[in-house]
């Protein structure tokens, strides 16, 4: 094999020696997985060229960075005459018997 069939023009599949295409199919998965209806996550990649002299060398150096789904709730609340928020008061939690005997009742004295 001959140094003309190990060249080939750049692209995303061999920057860093494919490093890039399989960086990017770790990731996706994940992302993807995070996913719920409505939902929207993002993979970011960045390359770098630089040339450092003269010559015909470029140095290229890529990042990837993932964002996934936010945790995004809404409420509402009713704005007063005097720019106060009213809302509703949080559930209250239900009270329960505690035992420390699991199944037997506490008795009552």
């Amino acid at each position: 094999m001959g140094f003309e069939e190990l060249v080939q023009n750049l692209s995303l599949a061999n920057v860093c020696r494919g490093e890039l295409e399989a960086d990017f199919q770790r990731h996706y998965p994940e992302v993807i997985a995070a996913l719920k209806a409505g939902q929207t996550g993002s993979i970011t990649i960045k390359l770098d060229f630089q040339r450092k002299d003269e010559g015909q060398m470029i140095w290229i150096n890529y990042s990837m960075s993932k964002s996934l789904p936010k945790v995004k709730k809404v409420h509402y609340a009713q704005m007063t005459s005097d720019f106060q928020l009213k809302t509703e008061a949080p559930p209250k939690k239900k009270e329960s018997n505690l035992s420390l005997f699991p199944g037997k009742q506490p008795v009552n004295e």
